[in-house]
């Protein structure tokens, strides 16, 4: 080869094979610390066909070549060595040196090794991206398949409230079709819930829990007011930090139909049933008040204690009927505070003797004398919590404590006090994983515990709305083993006979 080519092509970055017609190599520019194919030591003279297998067949391709009827031909992307990744293109010349030798080819390799595996990934990019694409919309089409197939409404909106998307079910539950409710705020919706509460959604970024089911009034098209149970939930992407929320909304319609005819069958069911009970006792009572030998007499007790416990149970039924459907009214008179604690200890005492319990009440000594309140409806959880911590504790004993503070005055100048019971007991205790299951309808902490001791389920749930309907709430603190605390309060105003000769001038 000629020096100046040799040069010219080593600049570049090319080398070359010089071939005769019958494809043996004559000369080559490739040396050991730069072998692009896999050049044995013994190469001069040997077929080039048998180290580069793909220039096999490529006789009439090397014939026009050499007859000047092509001027070359390319092949590129040959892979030169199986162990490692080395890709070369071919480019076969006509010889245009020794006067155009026409016996001659010169094949130039250069390096690709770089392109191809560029050329590989974005190969490889292309399919993952078009096998994603596919799975995506794969994906998507799933999801609204769900959504649209979904019982529930759903109600898509932006980090402010603005409803971007809603489902079939939406449309049916509103009576309005998606279009008409896009970038209206979710307020729209749901007119009557607390405009606060809505926003206690948009002001917990950190949060992603979805909120705990509410119950609200759901506002159609048609003005027509449904009760309805929703959450709503945060929708975050990896790449997009915060995209806004999901809200599921439940027509409740069917189910407050059903718990109002529930509530009422308990109603007369309860009347029907307490008023023989009733008359089973007051002859119960007048026997007793007979001569009566021994044996007939523990008779006429077991009738008589029995059908206190039913009574108990009917009051109660009759009682969580009237709340839930918020027929329940409380009075509003003046009493004296720690009379009603210590009348519902006395009414107890027996109970705690008989099992060797103390009962003791320790009130503060700031509390007021005299409130407006209920005082039946206070006894009564009162009663239920004490009477509760009795049959609960084997040993030790009972205490309940009392103490208030001002929080405010009503219109008419009252003072307004938060008053904080607590009933302290040294029983067996609550399993923490139960406690949040005390306060809900028919519930005790398990099935042992009600065959032990008996009881519905509903007494706690009665003291918890009955706290709540005086302006207070219920909680519990519990350790297995060790004893339990019961805390409730309500909200009153103080009475004071001053104050009121002077209201009433």
């Amino acid at each position: 080869m000629n020096n100046l080519l040799t040069k010219f092509l080593s600049a570049c970055d090319k080398d070359y094979l010089l071939i005769n017609q019958d494809w043996k190599i004559i000369e080559t520019s490739l040396t050991d610390d730069k072998l692009l194919i896999n050049l044995p030591q013994e190469y001069l003279g040997r077929d080039v066909r048998t180290i580069i297998s793909e220039l096999v067949g490529l006789d009439n391709i090397a014939h026009e070549i050499i007859q000047g009827k092509r001027s070359k031909f390319e092949i590129k992307g040959i892979e030169s060595f199986p162990d490692r990744k080395l890709y070369i293109d071919i480019c076969i010349l006509p010889n245009f040196t020794d006067n155009f030798d026409n016996g001659k080819l010169i094949l130039l390799i250069s390096d690709a090794t770089e392109r191809m595996i560029l050329e590989q990934s974005l190969v490889q990019g292309a399919n993952e991206t078009s096998l994603l694409f596919k799975q995506l919309t794969a994906s998507k089409q799933y999801i609204d398949v769900v959504i649209t197939s979904m019982a529930d409404a759903l109600l898509v909106t932006t980090p402010s409230g603005k409803i971007k998307t809603i489902n079939l079910a939406a449309e049916m539950l509103l009576e309005s079709k998606e279009i008409d409710l896009l970038e209206q705020h979710i307020s729209v919706v749901l007119p009557k819930f607390d405009s606060l509460q809505i926003n206690n959604f948009y002001n917990t970024e950190n949060s992603d829990l979805f909120t705990k089911e509410v119950e609200a009034i759901c506002q159609t098209k048609s003005g027509k007011s449904i009760p309805v149970a929703f959450s709503c939930a945060k929708i975050k992407t990896e790449i997009e930090r915060f995209r806004g929320y999901i809200y599921i909304l439940r027509d409740m319609t069917e189910r407050k139909q059903a718990e109002l005819a529930k509530q009422e069958f308990l109603a007369i069911i309860s009347h029907e049933i307490r008023t023989p009970i009733s008359s089973v006792m007051g002859i119960a009572d007048l026997l007793l008040e007979t001569e009566l030998e021994e044996e007939q007499q523990e008779f006429v007790k077991t009738i008589h204690t029995s059908g206190n416990s039913l009574l108990k149970i009917v009051n109660d039924i009759l009682d969580f009927a009237k709340i839930e459907s918020g027929k329940l009214e409380l009075e509003t008179q003046p009493f004296y505070l720690c009379n009603c604690i210590q009348e519902a200890i006395s009414l107890l005492s027996l109970k705690a003797e008989n099992k060797k319990l103390t009962l003791n009440f320790n009130p503060s000594p700031d509390l007021p004398e005299m409130i407006v309140g209920d005082i039946t409806r206070l006894r009564q959880i009162l009663l239920n919590l004490i009477a509760n911590a009795i049959k609960f504790t084997s040993k030790g004993g009972v205490e309940v404590f009392l103490n208030s503070h001002q929080i405010g005055q009503t219109q008419e100048g009252k003072e307004l006090y938060e008053i904080q019971f607590a009933v302290k007991d040294t029983g067996i205790g609550i399993p923490q994983d139960r406690l949040d299951r005390l306060f809900q309808s028919f519930s005790q902490v398990n099935s042992s515990i009600c065959r032990k001791y008996g009881g519905t389920g509903l007494g706690l749930s009665i003291c918890k709305q009955l706290s709540e309907l005086m302006g207070g709430r219920i909680w519990v603190e519990s350790k297995l083993g060790e004893g339990t605390i019961f805390y409730f309060t309500i909200i009153a105003p103080i009475f004071s006979f001053e104050l009121q000769n002077r209201i009433l001038s």
